[in-house]
């Protein structure tokens, strides 16, 4: 129990504050006397539990110790004092704190070092006062340094485990770690260093980026506001690193330079070169310049070196160094260099620097002479590679000629380039040739041949595709001439002459073109009928974590070494790339989605911030476990049902735990509207009977490779490595079961018929009545663009299976048309013969990219409308008859009795260009339509609809002044969410007090 928990029996500090004196005054004659004077205070104090007093007469003690110079008599009563029974902590704490104070004042360094064993005795196996006794033994490994005694000093403070102290200020326990980590190095125990500088987290030396003047005024607006209310306002102290950071990557890079780690070395410079100070010093600024550049070229070749290396030449900051910028581009082009010229032009200004020493023994370090000989086995291993470019078959003589070598030195270089798996070569000694083809069947030529040939075609049809593209889109410039265009000669897979849209001022691409780039017989409707292959790339993502051989599988990719394309999206990445990502898992916190990382502290502290705005202090919590992630996933599952997979979701979470948090995120933030049954969407009994849906299992992997069980509610701005594949190959957010089924049941049943609907009609036995004007199809009522009203009229719908059973009761018609009844006829209580449904609804899908979403509602059997400026370059397109326009104006041309057949569906509709949801606000405010669905983001972090701070879509529709009262929300659900993000599925249709 805590000291703070006794409550004191008596209060002493009168009797105290009376014999202090007294005492002080007794001690400069008998210093004994006045001891145990205090010593009898002590004991009553102690006994009645009254700290203040027990810690002031214990100060007292050992102070009047030291003022009468009695060094042995403070050791003597400090070690009995803290060994009192009952003894209260905090006073223990404060009587060690002040005799540490006393260890400037010491006299002699004999007596010094009695005191600080003194108070290591006391401070023994007490985690009260741990802080205390690791300072002390800091001062004494100091005094042993300074002595000389080096391996005493460095067996002293590595005894000490700082960073399980959790008194500890964080920065004090990195100077302690990195006090080790230099005596081990002076010590030369190479081994321990490593150990020991592991325990630092480099993310606490990374660099904080500046708050810029809006955050700093809202801070301040918000001290100010808890100072009125008349809070505690705590001091905010920004922790300056940069001289630990500092220090602890010269740690780094002396022990890279040990162990002739040169690619370490190199990626320790380029975090130093990260730092203010290097940064406004040019002289700091070209040495670390130049160390980068040196040690890139000393790491031995691979994949990593090849493309750090080329990052570093493409660095702007490398004018500031010039010689060496022009020895680094040389290894960035395929080109030989001559040893004996390259030693020439820049060895002299290599070995001006510690890192180089062209003779043994000339440098202060050893392996300076061992560095310069490496470079050159860099330039002769560069050489190899050009070579083996370059030529298929070499006489042994002339490759000697050009790499300036011997054959034995040749043979050797080759075979441990060879070995390593760099080049492909085999020496034939009788012929003194070296052959570097690799020898291929005549399967694999031909199949390269093959493989050029469709590239090239591949091309050609892409250059067609980009060149109708930029015809379509000067013809719908405002003041373009229209011409009619031709039907395509070679198989279009759309006819222009027969689509209901062709008399509108745009075009359908007519021109045939290809789904997949790398693939042009990629032909999605066949791939979602290949079970076999989706099973295949299923299991490399499963048991291999093979995501570049999956993706390539299920597309048919070519493989890596043809395969140049790149991923455009928040960063720029090739497959490759991206799997080497997902090799390193959760190191370098790739998967720090809960720990406290992103903007505000990451999504697992958001929920503390939303509160206090400050973060807890509390420790990161563990990578959520698999059956969490396993039951996030069966959330979206089609053989689950969506609400049942929630509640027992919720159910089996712990109090606090990240399943938690995430359960009452999605718990809060779902919502279905009552009087629509149709929403409800029950588990699929035979997956079969369902269409396939690829991006739901890739995105199952993901949560699984990337330890992410859901989003708990935070704004957080984060990604991930995957994102631009993913979104290059299936577009920006995942379509689950339901999202795709709640769409197919307001196409099929509408809401409540065609036109405005009353969204609060009452429900009875799973059925919905809604009374209003209804606007359909009525061929029986007369007129065939079914624009009617049934006044007074009830129509009753039942959702069952996509089936409408429509029905009339007290019907009355007057000159109008409506289902239900003939028109110019009276009914009353009679029930009405059942009218032939309406036809479904038309999904307009605005902003389709590369048509995901269409394709799959397509597979539901809907008729979609896909509309897309096609500004974005896509690596595949689902749909080959996009309309290439903008929204406003494919709506602005559709008849305004037509809106009333479609649904508008927006998927992560953009911002706009002012961020202030533009483009959002000029769709819905064209569209007189009855139905809005909205896929994007559902925790106003301005990914979709409107910028960061301006707004959500609840509150454009249901709150803002252009459209308050017009819309009423039926469904919110979420959405298969990727790590960092949460999504959901808006649906709106219009109230009673929308537009007719």
């Amino acid at each position: 129990m805590a000291d703070a928990a006794f409550k004191p029996e008596k209060d002493y500090s009168k009797e105290v504050d009376q014999q202090l004196p007294e005492a002080e005054q007794l001690a400069k004659t008998d210093l004994q006397a006045a001891i145990e004077k205090l010593s009898v205070l002590e004991k009553q104090a102690r006994q009645a539990s009254d700290l203040a007093s027990t810690s002031r007469i214990l100060v007292a003690i050992v102070t009047l110790c030291k003022n009468a110079g009695n060094w042995a008599l403070l050791n003597e009563q400090t070690l009995i004092l803290s060994k009192k029974h009952g003894q209260l902590k905090q006073a223990i704490t404060k009587m060690v704190q002040t005799v540490m104070d006393f260890l400037d004042q010491t006299p002699t360094l004999d007596i010094k070092l009695s005191v600080i064993e003194t108070l290591r005795t006391v401070t023994e196996g007490k985690i009260f006062v741990e802080v205390e006794r690791a300072r002390v033994t800091k001062i004494l490994s100091d005094i042993k340094k300074q002595q000389g005694d080096l391996k005493a000093a460095t067996d002293i403070l590595c005894e000490l485990q700082v960073e399980t102290f959790g008194s500890m200020e964080r920065r004090e326990k990195v100077e302690f770690i990195l006090a080790q980590v230099g005596l081990c190095i002076e010590m030369g125990d190479w081994t321990q260093a490593g150990i020991l500088s592991r325990k630092i987290s480099t993310r606490y030396l990374a660099r904080k980026p500046k708050k810029t003047p809006e955050q700093l005024e809202k801070e301040q607006k918000e001290r100010e506001k808890k100072a009125k209310a008349g809070e505690e306002v705590p001091e905010v102290k920004e922790d300056d690193v940069t001289d630990l950071k500092l220090q602890y990557y010269q740690q780094q890079i002396t022990l890279a330079k040990h162990d002739s780690k040169y690619l370490d070395a190199c990626k320790h410079y380029r975090q130093v070169l990260d730092t203010e100070a290097v940064e406004e010093d040019p002289a700091k600024l070209r040495a670390v310049l130049q160390r980068i550049i040196y040690f890139i070229i000393l790491a031995p070749y691979d994949n990593e070196q090849h493309d750090l290396l080329h990052r570093i030449h493409k660095d702007t900051r490398n004018t500031a160094v010039p010689k060496d910028a022009e020895l680094l581009e040389l290894f960035t082009v395929q080109e030989l260099m001559r040893w004996p010229e390259v030693s020439k032009a820049f060895g002299p200004h290599l070995c001006s620097t510690e890192i180089f020493d062209s003779a043994e023994g000339q440098s202060k370090d050893e392996k300076a002479f061992g560095r310069w000989q490496d470079l050159r086995k860099r330039v002769i291993e560069h050489n190899v590679r050009v070579v083996a470019k370059y030529y298929t078959r070499i006489q042994m003589g002339r490759l000697t000629q050009l790499l300036d070598l011997t054959e034995d030195e040749t043979e050797k270089y080759i075979s441990e380039l060879v070995t390593s798996k760099t080049v492909y070569a085999k020496i034939d000694r009788p012929a003194r040739v070296v052959n570097f083809a690799k020898p291929r069947d005549a399967d694999d030529i031909l199949n390269e041949w093959s493989f050029n040939m469709k590239s090239l075609l591949g091309l050609l049809e892409r250059v067609d595709h980009l060149i109708t593209k930029e015809e379509m889109m000067a013809r719908i410039q405002p003041g373009a001439k229209m011409k009619k265009s031709k039907p395509s000669k070679n198989g279009d897979r759309l006819k222009l002459n027969k689509h209901p849209y062709q008399k509108m001022p745009f075009k359908i691409s007519s021109k045939p073109f290809v789904y997949c780039v790398g693939n042009p017989k990629f032909d999605p409707a066949k791939a979602v009928q290949d079970v076999e292959t989706h099973r295949a790339a299923m299991e490399l993502l499963n048991e291999k974590n093979d995501f570049e051989g999956a993706i390539r599988l299920w597309f048919g990719l070519p493989e890596r070494e043809k395969d140049e394309y790149v991923y455009h999206a928040v960063a720029s990445v090739t497959l490759p790339q991206v799997q080497s990502v997902v090799e390193l898992r959760g190191r370098n916190g790739l998967h720090g989605w809960y720990d406290g990382g992103g903007e505000k502290g990451g999504e697992y502290y958001s929920q503390f911030l939303n509160q206090t705005n400050s973060l807890p202090d509390i420790p990161p919590p563990p990578p959520p476990s698999v059956s969490d992630i396993h039951s996030y996933t069966h959330l979206f599952s089609p053989s689950h049902s969506p609400s049942s997979s929630l509640k027992s979701f919720v159910s089996n979470a712990k109090k606090d735990s990240i399943r938690s948090m995430v359960s009452s995120n999605l718990t809060s933030k779902r919502y279905l509207h009552p009087s629509y049954p149709g929403l409800v969407i029950p588990k699929v009994k035979n997956l079969a009977t369902i269409p396939l849906n690829p991006y739901l299992d890739f995105w199952e992997w993901s949560c699984k490779n990337l330890e992410w069980c859901g989003p708990v509610g935070g704004q957080g701005l984060r990604s991930h490595h995957l994102l631009p594949v993913l979104m290059h190959h299936f577009g920006c957010v995942v379509p689950s079961c339901e999202a795709l089924s709640i769409i197919k049941n307001l196409a099929l049943e509408g809401v409540g018929g065609r036109g405005s609907s009353n969204v609060n009609s009452a429900t009875n036995n799973n059925n919905s009545s809604s009374s209003g004007s209804q606007n359909g199809a009525g061929d029986k009522a007369g007129n065939g663009d079914g624009n009617g009203s049934a006044d007074g009229g009830i129509i009753t719908s039942n959702i069952t299976n996509g089936h409408s059973a429509v029905s009339t009761t007290e019907n009355r018609t007057e000159n109008g048309i409506g289902h239900g009844a003939v028109a110019g006829k009276k009914t009353k209580n009679k029930k009405a013969a059942k009218t032939p449904k309406p036809p479904p609804l038309k999904i307009l899908d605005v902003g389709s990219g590369n048509g995901y979403w269409s394709f799959m509602l397509r597979q539901y059997g809907l008729e979609t409308v896909a509309v897309d400026n096609m500004q974005s370059e896509w690596r595949v397109n689902w749909i080959p008859n996009t309309h290439l326009t903008t929204g406003t104006s494919f709506l602005k041309s559709l008849p305004r009795p037509q809106h009333k057949n479609h649904i508008l569906l927006l998927v992560y509709p953009i911002t706009g260009p002012d961020g202030n949801g533009s483009f959002t606000r000029d769709l819905i405010k064209e569209y007189k339509g009855d139905v809005v669905i909205v896929s994007g983001t559902q925790n106003g972090n301005g990914y979709t609809g409107f910028g960061r701070g301006k707004g959500s879509m609840d509150e454009f529709m249901l709150e803002s002044p252009e459209q308050k009262g017009k819309w009423e929300k039926i469904a919110q659900v979420p959405l298969p969410s990727f790590a960092g993000r949460d999504e959901g599925l808006f649906v709106y249709v219009r109230g009673q007090a929308g537009e007719k």
